[in-house]
């Protein structure tokens, strides 16, 4: 596989693409969230080394949601910027925020320090929490809100704006939060405005003064870090990546080296990343063809489950933890109202998870918190040992339209509960495609009815039992 891979025309392309040089890749930043925060701030500064003056900060306040962007003052040339500001007892250390004895016990505690800050004289108060594949931990959010509260002061002219910046522009994962903090984007709003400021020309006035070579070539540098960061299709290789996916199969090379990387044989892994270690640019190659072919599989897989998981059905999860990818297959976990109405939406005892595999396939799983299902003998919770009870496969009443051998219900689950398969040509009618199209709309339309049918099923099991609840 190595020869045929290595003098892959494709792969050659690519692996050329990737191996220009980006310092940020050499120092191995590009996912190092503290480098991006402070890069981010730098930017943002009007008066900061890159002479650009508010270039930067108007493009990215015209760019923030029309509810919260009409908050921000004109006077953004008066802006004090702040990275890493400490912040104790719920007070912002404004005077430490220079202190290299405070900046370096910040980076050793992140729940003591707000990511980027800006002030105003005393009547904006902006504060931005990012995070590049991180969720908040504990009262995070909560601290550094009621701390910029505290520096607002309570006057009935000043405005807090707080931002909540994410790979995907997912909410907060604490829902007391949401209302005050506004979710964005690394793409929308952070690469967007720095691709627009740097493709305006230098004669529109909007600067303090020229930026020099040094400058330049340092935000092409991280132009082309974010355009990879957050998979644009700006990013060169990424698109060569796509291309190369869409024109291969699995039985070409290409695909063998994605199933040994999905694959289970630790040492056909090691010894493959060896040898591609040995190609200029070809683990980085490699690597990006993985990347690329989960997420667009992923897009996919979305696209599916938007059609079939109903709107009025209650997504366990925020952000990217509604959706949970992996090299097989794409799980959501969802309730229904009638679900929710029982149990509640903070942990719920049983859930739905819809899981869409690479295979072809799309499951359903009643799944269990904390399932006790593994030997026959072992005492179950009632509300499962009902469930567990379903007739499923024995009354074709039940289930009118379903052939016998696509069901299982009632079956233990390894990891707890019960559910069903339905064999399903997922990606279309292209089976040998690495990166397959759409689904068909027939195949939808078969789906959404499938999925529909289990759901009132379930439903109506719920509503029979005792008092709608657990014994």
């Amino acid at each position: 596989m190595s020869e045929e891979l290595f003098s892959h025309p494709g792969f050659s392309k690519l692996r050329e693409a990737l191996s220009v040089f980006n310092p940020f890749e050499v120092l191995g930043l590009e996912t190092y969230e503290l480098r991006h925060t402070k890069t981010l701030a730098w930017l943002l500064d009007p008066k900061g080394s890159h002479n650009l003056g508010t270039a930067f900060i108007e493009r990215f306040v015209r760019g923030l949601p029309a509810g919260v962007a009409g908050h921000v003052p004109a006077n953004l040339d008066a802006a004090r910027v702040f990275s890493e500001l400490p912040v104790r007892n719920k007070t912002l250390m404004l005077g430490e925020a220079s202190s290299p004895e405070v900046a370096e016990a910040a980076q050793q505690d992140s729940s003591k320090r707000i990511d980027v800050y800006v002030q105003v004289d005393s009547t904006f108060f902006l504060a931005i929490e990012a995070k590049i594949g991180a969720n908040e931990h504990g009262d995070q959010l909560q601290h550094y809100r009621e701390a910029v509260q505290k520096q607002a002061g309570g006057l009935a002219s000043a405005r807090t704006l707080l931002l909540y910046l994410t790979l995907d522009g997912a909410a907060p994962a604490q829902p007391a939060e949401r209302d005050y903090w506004t979710p964005i984007d690394w793409s929308g709003h952070v690469l967007a405005p720095l691709q627009a400021m740097l493709q305006a020309s230098p004669q529109a006035g909007d600067c303090a003064g020229q930026p020099g070579p040094n400058v330049m070539h340092f935000l092409s540098d991280y132009l082309r870090t974010l355009q990879k960061v957050t998979g644009s299709r700006d990013f060169a290789p990424r698109v060569l990546a796509e291309d190369l996916l869409k024109e291969e199969d699995y039985e070409g090379p290409i695909g063998n080296m994605l199933k040994t990387f999905h694959g289970q044989n630790a040492e056909a892994k090691a010894r493959l990343e060896l040898q591609l270690k040995g190609l200029k640019g070809g683990l980085e190659a490699a690597k990006l063809l993985q990347a690329v072919e989960s997420d667009l599989r992923a897009r996919v897989c979305d696209t599916l489950a938007s059609h079939i998981v109903r709107d009025d059905w209650v997504r366990i999860g925020s952000g990217a933890k509604r959706q949970r990818q992996s090299a097989t297959s794409t799980k959501i976990d969802f309730m229904t109202p009638t679900m929710a109405k029982l149990m509640g939406t903070g942990k719920p005892q049983f859930f739905f998870r819809l899981d869409i595999r690479r295979a072809k396939t799309v499951e359903l799983k009643l799944f269990f918190e904390n399932p006790q299902c593994v030997e026959d003998k072992e005492t179950l919770p009632s509300l499962q040992r009902k469930l567990m009870a379903w007739p499923g496969n024995k009354s074709k009443e039940e289930w009118p339209a379903f052939m016998e051998e696509h069901w299982n219900l009632g079956q233990k689950i390894p990891k707890g509960g019960i559910g069903q398969k339905m064999a399903l040509t997922t990606f279309g009618g292209v089976p040998r495609t690495i990166l397959r199209p759409h689904p068909e709309p027939k195949e939808i339309r078969q789906a959404q009815d499938w999925l529909a049918n289990v759901v009132r099923f379930v439903d109506r099991k719920i509503d029979g039992m005792s008092g709608g609840a657990p014994a």
